[in-house]
């Protein structure tokens, strides 16, 4: 062929030269069709998914993470419970255990470990863990915000795959409480449980979920997290290798550098546009409410005819769009509809002034017969969001002559100092009622205490109904009952519900399959399908 070709004319080797070259353009293009035609494309493993919040971790254990979005979004990518909210079907799924058992009078629940579980050291994990977390929980000592969820509850081991839980009392909400992360016993066993919330776990986590803590660094403009894939989960794989968390401090800062980010949550309505066509963007609705809640512990604050006119002197509407995007709520449960705000502030005035604190002639504050101002602290977390809120509710309330002082404190000080000692009279405070509708650890008088009954409401009625609600496994009647225990609290005026707020969640459309299920519970459910999420593809034969 070579001979051939070297008899060939200048000319004709110039023509044969094309002619061969176009023909090796066409085989391959032929075979670039094939190959496409013969092929898929599907997820390959690989790519990092980088993130950007408003806010700063304060502690990666699970047990403490409640009150704080970005502790509770990290420790729910780092850490695995028994059971987790399905937010595709609406109901309490298994995770650690794949299955459970109920006995016939509803007071026990059995649960069965799955096969091959493992924590992010390599240790195994089995029952020994379960009970060190729920004990540790129990503990007099503990100091969590969680530990009354489960004073009444005592444990069994059966053996090294199954444990027994069970109540005093029965509760049809149970198993999506231990959807809670778990702690491991072989790191913690001698780390006394009033020592937990501040010991160098929390910063230096060892979880069991999907990702793995590699390290953490802080500078004055945000937290940076770094978590790696873990090989031995034992759910479903994920494609993506590494998540990278940036937590910030400043919105403004965040803001600037939200292009640079596959996702960035917590954005405002107004700076949607400003994401440009590279983001998909999903307002997520969720369980959760902004309230002014009232400590009825407070001697002012003991009086009903206070709580009422502070309650009915705000005009929502206005204090919501000072602050931005969400929906006015009204009622204790953000899925009751029909409860609407009342705004009075002549009645105020005169629930006030019989209650015996009265404008003096020329003053702006109203005071006592003694001349005791009418004076309440507002305390908050100190955060831009909070911030703007609470001087809204200073405003309203002085218009009324109420002296309010905010007191704004960075997470770990509010919670310890402040809401564990009941340290406030007003407190402002984003609650989440999370996938059920079990307003127990809310408003049950047992939880005033050390719960999360931050009014300290104690209320038989109330008692009554939320222990019968939670007797019942009909949803329809379970609906029906809530509707008469939202009347029962509301009568009692213990805290203002303010708004529920959206959460603007921005994600790239590099991010392959970025599924977020439409009924989420928690911000950090948008991770609930995770494993799904890809950046790097492959082509794999037919």
């Amino acid at each position: 062929m070579l001979k051939i070709f070297k008899a060939l004319k200048e000319q004709e080797r110039y023509l044969v030269t094309i002619l061969l070259v176009v023909f090796l353009f066409g085989l391959a293009g032929i075979s670039k069709q094939f190959y496409y035609f013969a092929t898929s494309s599907t997820p390959d493993e690989g790519g990092t998914f980088r993130e950007a919040m408003l806010g700063r971790v304060s502690s990666l254990n699970p047990l403490f993470a409640q009150g704080n979005s970005v502790d509770q979004d990290l420790t729910s990518l780092i850490f695995s419970g028994l059971t987790k909210y399905d937010p595709e079907t609406k109901e309490v799924a298994g995770d650690l255990a794949y299955k459970w058992d109920i006995s016939n009078d509803g007071l026990s629940y059995t649960f069965y470990l799955r096969d091959e579980l493992y924590w992010h050291d390599g240790e195994i994990l089995d029952a020994d863990d379960i009970i060190f977390t729920y004990t540790t929980i129990q503990n007099p000592l503990f100091e969590g915000r969680i530990k009354t969820l489960f004073s009444d509850i005592t444990l069994e081991k059966l053996d090294q795959k199954s444990i027994k839980f069970t109540l005093k009392k029965e509760n049809a909400f149970f198993p999506g409480l231990l959807s809670l992360g778990l702690l491991p016993e072989h790191l913690l066993k001698n780390t006394a449980p009033e020592s937990l919330r501040t010991a160098g776990f929390k910063s230096h986590p060892i979880g069991c979920g999907p990702f793995i803590f590699v390290s953490m660094s802080s500078n004055s403009a945000f937290d940076r997290v770094e978590l790696d894939a873990f090989s031995k989960y034992h759910g479903q794989q994920s494609f993506l290798k590494k998540v990278v968390i940036f937590a910030y401090e400043e919105y403004a800062q965040l803001l600037g550098d939200a292009d640079s980010f596959d996702g960035v949550r917590d954005l405002k309505e107004e700076d949607l546009s400003k994401m440009g066509d590279d983001y998909n963007i999903r307002a997520l609705k969720l369980p959760r409410y902004e309230a002014a809640i009232f400590n009825l512990d407070n001697k002012i604050l003991s009086q009903q005819k206070v709580r009422e006119a502070l309650s009915i002197s705000l005009d929502q509407e206005a204090v919501l769009k000072q602050i931005g995007n969400g929906e006015l709520v009204n009622a204790p449960l953000t899925i009751l509809e029909g409860y609407e705000n009342v705004y009075d502030l002549s009645k105020a005035a005169t629930l006030l002034d019989e209650a015996g604190y009265k404008l003096g002639e020329g003053q702006s504050f109203r005071q006592d017969a003694d001349g005791n101002k009418l004076e309440l602290n507002l305390v908050t977390l100190a955060s831009e969001g909070k911030s703007g809120l609470a001087e809204s509710l200073q405003s309203e309330w002085n218009k009324l002559g109420v002296v309010i002082n905010i007191v704004a404190l960075d997470a770990g000080t509010l919670n310890l100092d402040y809401i564990a000692n009941r340290n406030y009279d007003i407190l402002l405070i984003g609650q989440n009622l999370g996938s059920d509708i079990d307003l127990y650890s809310f408003w049950h008088s047992s939880q005033a205490k050390n719960g999360q009954n931050l009014a300290q409401l104690k209320s038989i009625d109330v008692d009554l109904l939320i222990e019968k609600i939670r007797k019942t496994h009909n949803f329809a009647t379970q609906l029906e009952l809530t509707r008469k225990l939202a009347d029962a609290i509301l009568a009692d005026y213990p805290a203002v519900f303010l708004y529920t707020p959206y959460y603007n969640y921005a994600i790239s459309k590099n991010i392959k399959s970025p599924l977020i299920p439409e009924n989420i519970s928690v911000p950090s459910d948008r991770y609930a399908l995770i494993s799904d999420w890809y950046v790097k593809e492959k082509r794999v034969w037919k």
